[in-house]
């Protein structure tokens, strides 16, 4: 699994500049810069970050770090990893289809059964 990581406060910190003056030099909400500088922010406009790399003169990599948080795998180990989660999808898949289909035949015997109740009760009468 990876994980984007936000630099954005550490540069600030290593620039000597406050969170509120980055968001009087970008127009950008003080809360939102709160968010991205204290890597709290799950998500970050490209627009934003646009306006943030071309004030702090920095380019996007400067801000954002893609870390792995699991060891680097073999590319044979990749392949196993995709093809067991392709795998999981048929299973799952192929559970559904038997599920619908179990409880159709047993609407349909359903059905059959009352409408075999309604034939029985009209020739009753």
């Amino acid at each position: 699994m990876h994980r984007i990581y936000l630099r954005l406060g550490r540069i600030l910190g290593d620039l000597n500049i406050m969170k509120q003056d980055l968001a009087d030099l970008t127009g950008i909400n003080p809360n939102k810069i709160g968010y991205l500088a204290n890597g709290l922010a799950e998500r970050v406009s490209i627009t934003d970050l646009a306006v943030i790399c071309e004030v702090l003169e920095v380019e996007v990599g400067d801000i954002l770090d893609l870390v792995k948080e699991d060891p680097t795998p073999s590319p044979e180990g990749r392949k196993d990893r995709i093809l067991a989660k392709v795998r999981e999808v048929r299973k799952s898949r192929s559970n559904l289809y038997n599920e619908k289909r179990r409880i159709e035949e047993e609407e349909a015997r359903n059905r059959k059964a009352w409408q075999a109740s309604v034939r029985k009760a009209k020739s009753k009468k």
